[in-house]
C-alpha cells in the first residue's frame, strides 16, 4: 500500500522547496504536489506553513490523502470505507429538512434528530448512484437500492427523498439497522498531517472582502471527552475494533465522527461496507463510489 499525500501549494512560495516540474500549476496562483511522507520535503512542507501562519499566510491551501493498493491487498481485505466521490449544496436544512437539536451534546454538538423527510433540491443532486450534502446527508439512486435489494445485502433500509414541493424523487436516504462499529486508537485524526490538535480555542471575527462581512469563530473542540468524535479530520487509514457483528451486515456507521459543527457542517461518522458490497458495486458500475481499504484490530 502506497500513501499519498496531494498539497495544493500557494505559488508564492513553491520555488522555496519544488522546481516547477515536480508539480502542476492550475488557477495560475496554486500548483498541486502528490508526496509521501518518506520524502525529505514533507516535514519541511509542515514547518514552512508554522511559520507562514505566524504572518497570516500559508505555504499550502488545502491537503488530501490517497492511498493506492496492490491487487493482493484488496483482494485480501475483508472491509473498506465507502465514501462519495461527489459532494453538493445546498444541503437539506436549508432546503426545509426539520432537525430536532434539544438533546445534542453540549461539547461536540453530535445527536441531532431528523424530523421527517430529506428535503434536498433534485436540480442541484449530482446523476451519481452515491453522493452527499457539505452536511453529510448521504444519498442514494434508485438503481442503488434496487441492486442492493436484489442480491439481499443487509444493514440498512432507504427512505426517499423529497424535492422542494414536497414530492418523493429517484433518490433514498440510508437509514442504519446494523450495529455502529467501533474505531480504534490506532486510528489517527488531527487538523491536518502536521497537527493533531483535540480542539482550537481562538475566538474572533474574520473580514470577508467584497461581501462587507465579519464572520465570527468560536472555541472548538475537535476530540469530544465524551466519545462523540474522534478529530477534525482522518489522517489515516480506519482501523476497527473487531466485534462479533463485524462480519454479519454489508454496510454499517462508526460509532466516533470526524468534523465539526460549524455553521451547516456537522461531524460525520465513517460508511464501512463488507468485500461483497464493494464487489457487487464494481461489477454492476454503479458510479460515485471510493473504496479504501480498511484494518481489522487483532
Amino acid at each position: 500500500m502506497k500513501e499519498i499525500f496531494e498539497f495544493r501549494i500557494n505559488d508564492k512560495y513553491y520555488e522555496s522547496l519544488f522546481k516547477s516540474s515536480d508539480g502542476k500549476l492550475i488557477e495560475d496562483t496554486v500548483f498541486i504536489v502528490n508526496i509521501s511522507k518518506e520524502d525529505d520535503r514533507f516535514v519541511k512542507i509542515g514547518e514552512l506553513n508554522e511559520q507562514l501562519k505566524s504572518k497570516d499566510d500559508c505555504f499550502f491551501y488545502s491537503w488530501d490523502i490517497s492511498y493506492k493498493y496492490t491487487k493482493t491487498e484488496l483482494n485480501n481485505a475483508t472491509h473498506f470505507m465507502v465514501s462519495p466521490k461527489r459532494t453538493f449544496e445546498p444541503t437539506g436544512e436549508e432546503c426545509g429538512t426539520i432537525y430536532d437539536e434539544t438533546s445534542i451534546c453540549k461539547i461536540c454538538a453530535c445527536g441531532e434528530i431528523q424530523i421527517g423527510s430529506l428535503i434536498l433540491n433534485s436540480a442541484k443532486i449530482p446523476k451519481l448512484d452515491f453522493s452527499r450534502t457539505i452536511a453529510g446527508e448521504y444519498i442514494v439512486s434508485e438503481n442503488f437500492v434496487k441492486t442492493f435489494q436484489e442480491n439481499n445485502l443487509i444493514g440498512c433500509k432507504f427512505l426517499p427523498v423529497k424535492n422542494l414541493k414536497g414530492v418523493e424523487i429517484k433518490f433514498y436516504q440510508i437509514i442504519f439497522t446494523s450495529p455502529s462499529l467501533t474505531l480504534s486508537n490506532k486510528t489517527l485524526a488531527g487538523v491536518s498531517p502536521f497537527d493533531f490538535s483535540e480542539r482550537d480555542d481562538s475566538e474572533g471575527k474574520v473580514y470577508i472582502e467584497g461581501a462587507n462581512y465579519f464572520m465570527e469563530y468560536k472555541k472548538e473542540i475537535y476530540k469530544c471527552p465524551l466519545g462523540h468524535t474522534l478529530g477534525l479530520n482522518l489522517l489515516s487509514q480506519p482501523t476497527l475494533v473487531n466485534k462479533p457483528e463485524i462480519n454479519r451486515y454489508d454496510l454499517y456507521l462508526t460509532e466516533q465522527k470526524f468534523g465539526v459543527r460549524r455553521g451547516l457542517l456537522r461531524p460525520e461518522p465513517l460508511y464501512i461496507c463488507s468485500k461483497r458490497f464493494r464487489d457487487l458495486i464494481i461489477r454492476e458500475k454503479l458510479k460515485g463510489f471510493r473504496f479504501d481499504i480498511v484494518n481489522i484490530q487483532e
